[in-house]
């Protein structure tokens, strides 16, 4: 069993619809991501649901946003690799 930190949601009826649809795309993330808290793991869970978005559309071409979002999880792990040998050398 996993433990996962709690989700939050303060007074969901001011909330509004933006709002709710930002909520419900992190609370789907937060129960499907592996680890919901890690900036990495979220840009990839988001690059494969516009992926499979976009193959239930019959899109075949990936859109700007794919481009980005896989674009920036390249850029995150590079990062941590570099924060990782960073540490190493201390």
């Amino acid at each position: 069993m996993t433990y996962l930190t709690p989700l939050v949601v303060g007074q969901f009826a001011y909330l509004t619809e933006r709002e709710r649809q930002e909520l419900l795309v992190n609370y789907r993330q937060y129960l499907t991501a592996p680890r919901p808290g890690h900036l990495a793991d979220q840009a990839a869970w988001l690059a494969s649901r516009l992926r499979k978005a976009l193959e239930l559309a019959g899109e075949l071409t990936p859109t700007n946003g794919v481009i980005i979002v896989t674009g920036s999880c390249y850029l995150i792990k590079e990062l941590e690799e570099g924060l990782n040998d960073e540490s190493l050398d201390r």
